[in-house]
């Protein structure tokens, strides 16, 4: 993990970044989702379940997960998209916003130049 400065303003209160905003968010987010994987959820190899928010509980995979910070991040008005990627374990989804961050579940936001994976193509 990385810690991240929080600049405080003596007489104004404290000052967050982006990151700092960011942060908070994906960790609200991941709190309330619960991986499941969508043979064991759908019965399928491959089922993406649309209309996640993020406001509650919720269970899916990573494109579940991405299509609910988007949303969290529309409501906040930043703009963002969700990316097929190439990791390691094999193609996965997350979602980066247009100021350059991208976020993952269970993860520290972390700038897309940084990102350990291969962008493949947007997500419709």
């Amino acid at each position: 993990f990385r810690i991240i400065a929080v600049l405080c303003v003596c007489l104004s209160g404290c000052a967050t970044t982006a990151a700092d905003d960011y942060w908070r968010l994906n960790r609200a987010v991941s709190e309330r989702f619960t991986y499941i994987s969508d043979i064991e959820h759908h019965g399928v190899q491959h089922y993406h379940e649309r209309g996640h928010t993020g406001r509650g509980p919720f269970k899916g995979d990573c494109e579940e997960f991405s299509d609910a910070i988007r949303y969290q991040l529309a409501l906040r008005g930043v703009a963002s998209r969700s990316w097929v990627v190439k990791a390691k374990q094999g193609y996965h989804a997350l979602t980066c916003s247009e100021d350059g961050w991208c976020f993952d579940a269970n993860t520290v936001p972390f700038r897309r130049e940084q990102a350990p994976y291969l962008f493949i193509t947007e997500m419709e």
